[in-house]
């Protein structure tokens, strides 16, 4: 040692603090994936539906009995055979749905967002987490800033309650 002193380096909070935890590439495509999947399951419903109106057609064709009835068990089938074919094109659209995303199959679509799920659920609790340990929300500090706090924690309390008011007018009208 040559005899000189060295200044002392100042660590700062910033510095020791990691910051937010990074996003993994699937996380960040899964905001996409539910527009996707919510459309998968708008179409799945359609066709719950049909297959509801199906059914009850079908129960009616069985109940339609008789020499008189042969007029109506003909529409009756008719309806059936237009309600398969449209299922079995609702159904075709599903896989059209996901390839006009660039997935092959509903299933490797699927496994994708089942797995994005899981990685967007791990990376919000390690943002909360993260937010828990090193975002410290600011108090008030003083009398008259814990007061005023406090004041407008009632009134959003009170605005938030549901008001019923009765006139005495009204009694009688029953």
């Amino acid at each position: 040692m040559d005899g000189k002193i060295e200044p002392i380096k100042e660590i700062s909070l910033e510095e020791t603090t990691p910051g937010k935890p990074p996003k993994s590439p699937l996380a960040a495509k899964y905001p996409r994936l539910i527009e996707i999947y919510n459309k998968l399951e708008t179409q799945n419903y359609a066709i719950y539906q049909r297959e509801q109106q199906l059914c009850k057609l079908e129960q009616k064709l069985v109940n339609v009995k008789g020499i008189l009835k042969g007029k109506e068990r003909k529409e009756l089938q008719v309806q059936i055979d237009q309600l398969k074919s449209q299922i079995e094109n609702m159904k075709r659209y599903l896989s059209s749905i996901v390839e006009g995303y660039g997935y092959k199959t509903v299933k490797e679509f699927l496994t994708e967002y089942s797995t994005a799920k899981v990685e967007n659920a791990a990376y919000k609790k390690a943002v909360t987490d993260w937010e828990k340990k090193y975002v410290t929300k600011a108090e008030p500090d003083g009398v008259k800033a814990r007061l005023e706090y406090h004041k407008r924690q009632i009134r959003k309390r009170e605005n938030s309650r549901q008001r019923t008011y009765r006139r005495p007018a009204d009694r009688g009208a029953r």
